[in-house]
């Protein structure tokens, strides 16, 4: 679906997807067989296409259900591909749904299954292709016994395609259970259908899912039908909605796109104010503005030259700078320590209703009194914890997360809901979730990986572009999803040996492209989002 010159994904839940068949199936405007020859023919074609290598010899673990049953039907279409196929299989077969049955049956005209008990003892070479359909996206316990005894050495010797998701993988949550199998390899190549299922992106499964590939099997109307007044989990892509967002006009001035504060620490502590101060700049913030300790003005004042410099020792000095009602956003947090003096500046902060930015050292701050920050945030707020943060600021959520009782997007969702704020929580696969009851999830992860963010001072300038989104007139959802974006795009620009200056600094290659992008130019950008065939590329 596109949505603004974007792709919009929107995330099914195991039982949502379930939901969606079911309701197809009922209508009669698809049988339950042509459901699973749809999958089953389009898996085969993605294995085809992404994984010969000049070798055509696959390995088709099958399980129980359904999963197992687009097994049976990839074995019948990849030999009709001219491949070589064996097929090994979990259960009892008079036990098979009767459409898997089928499909099984089809595959026997070509050659025998072989029980899965065999497949361990089995000597293959390491290139053999292991298509991994014992279970997709309805196992919701530990991966145990036969299977897990499989799974193990196809991980270790063989290149995995799964169907729908790796074995193992909650496809809710993204965690990963298996007693016998503590480090899981990834797959290859994942082929999932209809809808990418949370799972593929959070968690370990946004590492295990290797190249995600989404295959259409026609339920749009049923997705369109049943879920229409439900709240869904999306992937944010760029669109055009962003791009226009984000560029200026010739007629416009500088006080036309805001003027963002950002609040500093005490001497020495200023590096982090700085690289949020910048990153505000360089995403177009018309002036921005750094308020800090006396003694740390001089250090300042060294090392800036478009930034602005004002002195804040106290909340008192806080509310003095925002009489300026032209300050219209403020980033709070980055090195400013976790004493009194933080909270006050932050209470005072947030009862200016500017719009604010919360992040570091703004929410350790108040980990021992989460609730005295939680009563004061409103819907002009957005948090950007990492998850040790999110942690100690709301440890119910956190704790029903760990658990497994919701996942992380439900946690965060929550959160959001009950601060009435939006809620960034930091990690491979971004979630952003919204008072509104909006989520979003902004991989970069596979394919698209960012790893190289993995340095201090990242978080700061990806908290210094949102609070330079939200002085340019941006919502604080689109501005959260729209940073969280950028920052990304601009560590994937630069590469290994990125430090955090490096990512201001990138944005003006980065916007160029995304912008000549929303134009329709995809020449110049990965395959993400874009779509190919009958198959949409995720990672």
């Amino acid at each position: 679906m596109r949505e603004g010159g974007g792709v919009i994904f929107e995330l099914l839940t195991s039982k949502q997807m379930g939901r969606v068949e079911t309701a197809a199936i009922e209508s009669k405007r698809i049988s339950a067989y042509e459901l699973m020859e749809r999958a089953s023919s389009q898996a085969a074609a993605a294995i085809d296409q992404y994984m010969t290598n000049g070798l055509r010899y696959a390995e088709v673990l099958c399980g129980p259900g359904n999963n197992g049953g687009d097994g049976y039907g990839v074995a019948w279409h990849l030999v009709q591909r001219g491949w070589s196929v064996r097929v090994w299989t979990l259960g009892d077969s008079g036990r098979l749904s009767r459409s898997a049955t089928q499909m099984k049956k089809r595959y026997e005209q070509c050659d025998c299954c072989i029980p899965l008990e065999e497949f361990s003892r089995t000597f293959f070479d390491d290139n053999r292709i292991i298509v991994d359909a014992l279970f997709g996206i309805g196992l919701n316990r530990p991966l145990e016994g036969i299977a897990a005894s499989a799974m193990a050495v196809a991980m270790r010797r063989g290149r995995i395609a799964a169907i729908d998701i790796l074995s193992g993988v909650n496809s809710d949550t993204g965690e990963f259970r298996s007693p016998t199998i503590p480090r899981p390899n990834s797959a290859e190549l994942t082929i999932t259908f209809e809808s990418v299922k949370p799972g593929h992106l959070l968690g370990a499964g946004g590492h295990l899912t290797g190249k995600l590939i989404t295959a259409s099997l026609g339920l749009e109307p049923e997705k369109s039908k049943i879920l229409r007044n439900e709240q869904l989990t999306r992937i944010w892509t760029w669109n055009t909605t962003a791009s226009s967002t984000l560029k200026k006009r010739p007629d416009q001035h500088k006080y036309h796109h805001g003027h963002a504060l950002v609040v500093s620490g005490p001497t020495s502590k200023g590096g982090a104010a700085r690289l949020a101060a910048h990153a505000a700049l360089r995403v177009g913030t018309g002036l921005v503005s750094i308020a800090a300790h006396a003694g740390a003005l001089r250090e300042h004042a060294a090392q800036l030259n478009s930034v602005m410099l004002t002195e804040a020792n106290s909340a008192r000095d806080i509310k003095r700078i925002l009489r300026d009602r032209r300050i219209n956003a403020v980033c709070v947090g980055p090195a400013l320590g976790t004493d009194d003096k933080t909270r006050s500046m932050v209470l005072a902060i947030l009862e200016s209703k500017r719009k604010t930015v919360l992040d570091a050292d703004a929410l350790t701050a108040f980990a021992n009194n989460p609730d005295v920050l939680s009563s004061h945030l409103n819907r002009q707020t957005v948090l950007t914890p990492h998850g040790g943060e999110f942690s100690r600021l709301f440890p119910y959520e956190s704790n029903q997360m760990a658990k497994g009782n919701i996942s992380a997007v439900g946690a965060v969702s929550a959160v959001a809901k009950q601060t009435g704020s939006t809620v960034v929580l930091k990690g491979a696969a971004t979630i952003v979730a919204s008072a509104s009851s909006n989520a979003w999830i902004l991989p970069a992860i596979g394919e698209n990986a960012a790893p190289w963010l993995a340095t201090a001072g990242s978080g700061d300038v990806l908290a210094g572009l949102i609070a330079g989104l939200l002085a340019r007139g941006t919502e604080p959802e689109d501005a959260a999803c729209i940073g969280t974006y950028l920052h990304a795009c601009a560590a994937r620009a630069f590469g290994p040996g990125l430090i955090a200056e490096d990512l201001p600094d990138l944005l003006p290659k980065v916007l160029t492209n995304l912008f000549a992008r929303s134009k329709g130019d995809y020449n110049n950008f990965s395959r993400t989002e874009i779509q190919l065939n009958k198959f949409v590329e995720i990672h």
